[in-house]
């Protein structure tokens, strides 16, 4: 098996934790990045308040239901939906923050 190299490269903490102890052995870690979602809802910005609000009760609830959990196992193996800590605004600041780059004028 010939390998590629590269200069650097970026893995999530679930991938990761998949890897056999040998492949993890071959990695250097330089920087871990706070954690973050893997899947995020968004929605327009005109669809009705009454159309969001019931998909967030879905998606909330999905988790109590044996239906919603299949459906859930199947994205990633995700075990429920939450809100963003702090709130939308909050996660963007932090995303912002955690991602922004060195030298760039905010």
């Amino acid at each position: 098996m010939r390998e590629e190299k590269v200069a650097a490269g970026a893995i999530s903490n679930d991938d990761y934790a998949s890897l056999d102890e040998t492949s993890k052995a071959r990695l250097s870690v330089f920087v871990e990045s706070g954690s973050v979602p893997r899947h995020l809802v968004s929605v327009r910005r005109n669809l009705p308040e009454a159309v969001i609000k019931r998909l967030k009760e879905i998606l909330l609830s999905m988790h109590q239901e044996d239906e919603g959990q299949k459906i859930l196992r199947q994205t990633d193996g995700t075990t429920k939906f939450d809100t963003l800590p702090g709130g939308e605004e909050a996660f963007r600041r932090k995303m912002n923050d955690l991602y922004h780059l060195r030298g760039e004028k905010k």
